[in-house]
Order: C-alpha cells, then sequence, then structure tokens
C-alpha cells in the first residue's frame, strides 16, 4: 500500500509519521522499518531491493520517502556525488515500474510539501493508494490545531497571542508553549506577554501585507505588537529594507519587465511566488510613502530632530504612516 501525506504544513506531516513510526515500532520493532530523509543519495538500486523484498522476519514492511516531490530525483548505481543534474535520472519512468509490484505487507509512506498534481506518478497514488492532506489555512485553522495539540492547557487569548508574537510558525509556537509548559501546567495570556518575545523578523512580513492591502487597523495592531519588544528604530530598519523590495519590483513591472526577469534580476529564490502577488497600493502611492520615510532617515543623521531622537523620530514616522492611510 502506498500512501502520500502531502500539503502546506510540514509540522503536522512530521507529527503524522512520527505516530506512524511509533505504532509500528511498539508493535513490529524497528528492523523491518526503513525511513529515506534524503532521497537524492539514494541508489535507483536500493530502491528496488528496498521496495521489493518481502518482510524479513515479520509480518509488516515500512519504508518511510521524506520530500518526494521535492528531491525526485535518485542516483544510477555507477554516478558520483555530486550535483550535477546530468548524473541523476528522473524517478518517475523508475518507480512507475515499481509501485505496480510491491508486495502488499509492504507500506510506502511518501511526504512532501511540493505536490505536483499534474503528475504520472501522483496520479497512480490517487488511483491506487491513499493520500492524507495536511493544511493550515489560516491563523484560525493554526489555533483550532493547537488546540488538539494542547487540550485544557492553554487558553483562547494565549493562543491567539502566541500565534501573533511568532506570525503563525507553528514550529516555533510549539517549541515556545513546550518550554512553557514545563513550569505552568496552564497557560494564559500574562504568561506569554511576561515570557514570550516577540520575533521581529516574522512579524514584519504580515504586518506588510497590511500595509500593501492598505488595511489600516491590521497594520496598527500587530505594529503595537511589534513596538511592545522593539525600538521604533529596530522597526523602522526591518520594515526599510523588506518595503525596499516591494518598490524595486513595482519599478521593474512598471517598465514591463517579466516576472521571471525580476526573479532573477533581484536573485529572489525560493521567494519567487512574491513577485505575482497583488496588493491594493498602486505604484505612485507606494513609491511616495517610500520616499516620505527615507526622508526620516536623512533628517536623522543629519539631527534635525529637535527632542529626544526616539521619541522625535516616533512622532515623524507615524505621521508618514498615518498619511499615508489617509
Amino acid at each position: 500500500m502506498i500512501y502520500l501525506f502531502t500539503w502546506n504544513s510540514s509540522y503536522l506531516i512530521e507529527k503524522k509519521v512520527q505516530s506512524w513510526k511509533k505504532a509500528f515500532i511498539d508493535k513490529f520493532w524497528d528492523f523491518n522499518l526503513l525511513h529515506i530523509r534524503d532521497l537524492s543519495q539514494i541508489s535507483q538500486d536500493f530502491l528496488r531491493e528496498n521496495l521489493l523484498s518481502s518482510p524479513f522476519l515479520g509480518d509488516k514492511k515500512v519504508i518511510i520517502i521524506e520530500d518526494f516531490f521535492k528531491k525526485a530525483k535518485a542516483k544510477k548505481d555507477d554516478e558520483e556525488d555530486n550535483n550535477d543534474d546530468t548524473n541523476t535520472s528522473n524517478l518517475n519512468d523508475f518507480l512507475l515500474n515499481i509501485f505496480p509490484r510491491i508486495p502488499e505487507n509492504n507500506i510506502v509512506v511518501l511526504t512532501s510539501t511540493n505536490i505536483l498534481k499534474a503528475s504520472k506518478i501522483y496520479k497512480f497514488i490517487k488511483e491506487h493508494g491513499k493520500i492524507e492532506e495536511f493544511d493550515i489555512k489560516d491563523d484560525i485553522d493554526l489555533k483550532d490545531n493547537l488546540q488538539k495539540i494542547y487540550p485544557n492547557s492553554i487558553d483562547s487569548r494565549a493562543l491567539d497571542l502566541i500565534i501573533s508574537y511568532k506570525a503563525g510558525d507553528i514550529y516555533k509556537i510549539v517549541n515556545e508553549i513546550d518550554k512553557l509548559h514545563i513550569t505552568n501546567d496552564f497557560i494564559d495570556s500574562k504568561i506569554i506577554e511576561n515570557f514570550v518575545i516577540p520575533e521581529l523578523e516574522q512579524n514584519i512580513f504580515p504586518l506588510l501585507d497590511d500595509f500593501l492591502n492598505l488595511k489600516k487597523n491590521q497594520f496598527f495592531s500587530k505594529l503595537d505588537t511589534i513596538l511592545q519588544r522593539n525600538s521604533y528604530f529596530q522597526f523602522y530598519w526591518s520594515f526599510l529594507s523588506n518595503l525596499r523590495f516591494y518598490v524595486y519590483v513595482y519599478k521593474l513591472k512598471s517598465d514591463s519587465y517579466t516576472s521571471r526577469k525580476i526573479v532573477e534580476d533581484l536573485w529572489l529564490g525560493n521567494r519567487w511566488f512574491l513577485v505575482d502577488k497583488n496588493y491594493a497600493v498602486s505604484a505612485e502611492k507606494l513609491f511616495k510613502v517610500f520616499e516620505d520615510i527615507v526622508e526620516l532617515d536623512l533628517q536623522m543623521k543629519s539631527w534635525d530632530f529637535v527632542g529626544s531622537a526616539e521619541e522625535d523620530f516616533k512622532f515623524e514616522l507615524e505621521k508618514v504612516l498615518l498619511n499615508y492611510f489617509a
């Protein structure tokens, strides 16, 4: 039997795999358990032998392959270990030949957050195997999942707060909650406020989304969270450097650059998807507020502020932000 655990939550996928491994080891021990974490380092002969051989001195065998669609390449046995793509062969044809011949006592678990639904392998698994999707759509969905992980041990307001502090990063949220549970049987919002530090770099991206979509109330709510543990100067530098990226994108789009050319010129790598996101703000409005924010930097460096440096700067930056949303 072939299973595919997929969709957008790598954390929930990992938890599912861990629960399956534990259940298998508890019942059958770990002799017939194989966990492949990097498929690109595994030879085709090794895969063939393990997928097609029956369990040894046992009733079941489990083969787990992580990041299957992301790393769907396997070495031929005569290939050397290097990064040259010409030395790897696509697994599609190889595995489509293997999968139908897998013994019924062998359980194959594939995981991937980067699925190719149009691929022949995906279609084969959909028809002959079982696909389970692990999806966290938004903060509400994330909160529901956290309540299942921590039933009756953290209150609703505390969950809202830590989701905001960690910008919806479930790995960091779970890590913080687990640490707090060492000394607290029950976690309320006061504990979160006192012991969890909002992360500026994590929170700046959802804040920028609200800024670019002209969502005034949401923007200032997130800004208030950030400023509880960060100075205005810290916020300013992070906000300016990330806003500059969107200015570049808007400018290149206005110059009729293709999305692919923008990705290449800005060296976006795995952030390529940001180029095609649409926002409510116009290019003219974005360029104007960026100029106003940069002007504050010039004033600060030329000592044009008369009062306390940070208080003066805070007042001037708030004026720029309020004018932007007016």
